[in-house]
C-alpha cells in the first residue's frame, strides 16, 4: 500500500497532464491498525477507491 504514490508516479510518465492522487499509512495509535489516508483533487473518486482497496486487501 505504500508504493501506491510510486506507481501513480509511473502512469504520470505514460499520462502526462495526469492528476494524481497521494496515498499515506500511518498506525492508529489504539490498535495498531493500517490507516489508508487518501488525497485527490478530483472529486467522486473516493468510492471507487474504497471499493479496490477492499478488493485487494481481500485477495492478499
Amino acid at each position: 500500500m505504500e508504493n501506491l504514490d510510486a506507481l501513480h508516479d509511473h502512469l504520470g510518465t505514460l499520462y502526462p497532464g495526469m492528476k494524481a492522487p497521494s496515498f499515506r499509512c500511518t498506525e492508529r495509535q489504539e490498535d495498531g491498525a493500517l490507516v489508508l489516508h487518501y488525497y485527490s483533487d478530483r472529486p467522486g473518486l473516493e468510492h471507487i477507491v474504497i471499493g479496490i482497496v477492499k478488493v485487494v486487501m481481500c485477495s492478499m
